[in-house]
């Protein structure tokens, strides 16, 4: 391995972004009309640079345009629109300066949708997945504005394949008796595995599953276009948790497995799922 391959390994492997990558990001962004289509491919093919990934992921998802010199107006108007969110759900008294953010960033959501119902409490209820998201979020980006724009556009994505989940899930079983089949007949032995949450862990886009240090990694490629990631970290979740699997024998020992995956763990599930994604990307669900 030669000096520079050494160094990116070793930057790599203590969890900081390699030189060579931010200078990549810096690169693609100096042009004075940015191009999605480069970044989006950065996202899927690199790590981000914490630095940058607000920046990234803003433009990627269409908060702010290509062309820079448009970028500080744009965000201007970003933020004027947040205000203008919150102040009209204050004054109709639907928040107020206890309301959690989570619930916060959904109800304004709701509303600049027009589906905000009077009985709004019950749309909280109604959408466990989308407040996990907000709340992972809120620990990955330090100002709230940013959070808005991104769960926005986490709300729309997650609503756009609701429909897609239970087929994805199907193909997540047989992907995984492919896989490790004797993790998936240990299952099907208890009769569990069409009760393993699959379903819900896409729908949340594994918010609240895996710690968010880790998710963040995998959520760059679901921004850089690839929904095909979250299939293959609930592949990864069971595989790498299949030792204490294997020993269970009600299905709650299964989950409380699940509840209690540490930071350590995290990590490795997110390495492991880019690493087999990189190796079936070109294949169709």
């Amino acid at each position: 391995m030669d000096e520079r391959n050494f160094r990116s390994s070793y930057y790599e492997k203590v969890g900081c972004r390699s030189v060579e990558e931010k200078k990549s990001v810096e690169i693609l962004f100096k042009d004075k009309v940015l191009d999605k289509n480069k970044i989006s491919d950065f996202c899927l093919r690199f790590n981000m640079p914490i630095t940058y990934r607000a920046l990234v992921w803003k433009f990627v998802l269409g908060v702010i345009p290509c062309h820079k010199n448009c970028h500080q107006f744009v965000w201007k108007e970003r933020k004027l629109q947040y205000d203008n969110l919150v102040s009209s759900l204050l004054k109709m008294r639907i928040i107020d300066t206890q309301t959690p953010k989570p619930h916060l960033f959904l109800k304004m959501w709701l509303m600049e949708n027009g589906i905000l119902k009077f009985n709004h409490q019950n749309q909280m209820n109604e959408e466990p997945h989308l407040l996990a998201i907000s709340s992972s979020l809120l620990k990955i980006f330090d100002t709230d504005v940013d959070v808005y724009w991104i769960s926005k556009w986490f709300f729309d994505y997650v609503r756009s394949f609701l429909s897609r989940v239970i087929v994805i899930a199907d193909k997540t079983r047989k992907f995984l008796k492919k896989e490790d089949n004797v993790l998936y007949m240990h299952l099907m032995s208890m009769n569990v595995l069409f009760k393993v949450p699959f379903e819900d862990w896409l729908s949340c886009c594994f918010a609240g599953i895996i710690h968010d240090s880790s998710l963040v990694k995998i959520w760059d490629k679901l921004v850089g276009g690839s929904f095909q990631i979250l299939m293959f970290v609930c592949i990864v979740v069971m595989t790498t948790l299949r030792r204490v699997i294997l020993k269970t024998k009600i299905y709650s020992e299964i989950m409380l497995c699940i509840s209690e995956i540490s930071e350590e763990t995290s990590e490795l599930i997110a390495i492991k799922s880019i690493d087999m994604w990189h190796q079936n990307r070109r294949n169709p669900f």
